[in-house]
């Protein structure tokens, strides 16, 4: 989907919506704006491609995800070239719609002043045709190892992802793959990936893991920093670690510290009016209750042992993973 977000002070809402209502409803693309915006993207796309993070992590998704899927397509320089005025507004009017669209605010208004501001800018915002409906292919879990690597040349350090097909948000293991994720690898100076791989063992500069979760799937990622010469050291070691916890779990102690820190992350979260206003609207876009943001904490809390470990044995699979090395050409060779 596509997220725009503002800024202003409250006394600025009324030209802030009234901006964004108009941008909407009324877009010109005017001739000399959009080979401006070409150009960025361009220029966006070019540095894309001489990082590894960004080349790794483009060439771990579409290494997940099947050729048919939505989420296997990216930019290239040949289909930003090709994009003209006409392509850029027929797509405004067949995805920019108002049923889709969800508006989320957070800051100094009452409901009421908010309520007639968008009725006056949006109430007569009319789509035109009916609703498209992106249909997802489903994405078979795979049973191999699949290792790729991406040369990129001139680079001293190696950026590896390794990891498969995932849940979506309202997967009922998803409060379970939190407490799981936080133990893994959630926080790189005290998870079991962090204190194994990068503290005991010294193979990378730093090593996360995530299981991204959206609206009509997700993946489970691993994403470390090595020098070349560590790369297959500390894939290995991340492998052992996977097995060892797919196979005998995690403890009772490790699930109520990872619940902990997750609770007073959230409620940290919620001070802040950005990350508050994307949690409202991601909840929304995602089909949760109203109710969902308050009772985060109370579902982490209700999260057992033995779901965490259920989990652990559903979603880590060490000996069927998609492994992508982004960086120096010595890799090739090593693989």
């Amino acid at each position: 989907g596509v997220k725009v977000n503002g800024d202003s002070l409250a006394n600025d809402l009324p030209t802030l919506i009234h901006t964004l209502a108009d941008v909407l409803q009324n877009p010109t693309f005017p001739a000399k704006e959009l080979e401006l915006s070409r150009k960025r993207a361009l220029n966006d796309l070019k540095q894309e491609l001489d990082d590894p993070e960004q080349v790794g992590l483009r060439t771990f998704q579409q290494a997940v995800y099947p050729q048919n899927h939505p989420f296997h397509k990216f930019a290239t320089e040949n289909t930003l070239r090709r994009i003209t005025r006409q392509d850029v507004s027929r797509f405004r009017r067949k995805y920019y719609r108002p049923e889709t669209t969800v508006l989320s605010l957070v800051g100094d208004f009452t409901v009421e002043g908010v309520q007639k501001l968008v009725q006056a800018e949006f109430g007569n915002w009319q789509a035109q045709g009916k609703q498209t409906v992106l249909k997802y292919p489903v994405v078979s879990s795979r049973r191999k190892l699949i290792n790729v690597s991406a040369v990129i040349p001139g680079k001293t350090q190696a950026v590896t992802y390794m990891g498969d097909n995932g849940i979506d948000r309202r997967d009922p293991r998803f409060y379970a793959v939190l407490v799981l994720n936080q133990i893994l690898g959630g926080d790189t100076l005290s998870s079991r990936l962090g204190s194994e791989v990068r503290d005991r063992e010294g193979l990378t500069y730093g090593i996360y893991s995530s299981f991204p979760s959206g609206k009509n799937g997700g993946t489970f990622v691993i994403q470390m920093q090595t020098a070349p010469e560590d790369t297959i050291r500390a894939i290995a070691s991340t492998r052992k670690l996977l097995v060892q916890i797919h196979s005998h779990g995690v403890t009772a102690t490790e699930v109520e510290t990872a619940k902990r820190t997750l609770r007073g992350n959230y409620n940290v979260s919620l001070a802040n009016p950005d990350e508050l206003s994307t949690k409202i609207l991601m909840n929304e876009v995602y089909g949760l209750t109203r109710v969902e943001l308050r009772n985060y904490s109370q579902k982490i809390q209700a999260v057992t042992l033995n779901q965490v470990n259920q989990a652990a044995m559903e979603l880590l699979h060490p000996d069927n993973l998609v492994v992508v090395t982004a960086g120096p050409p010595i890799l090739a060779n090593q693989n």
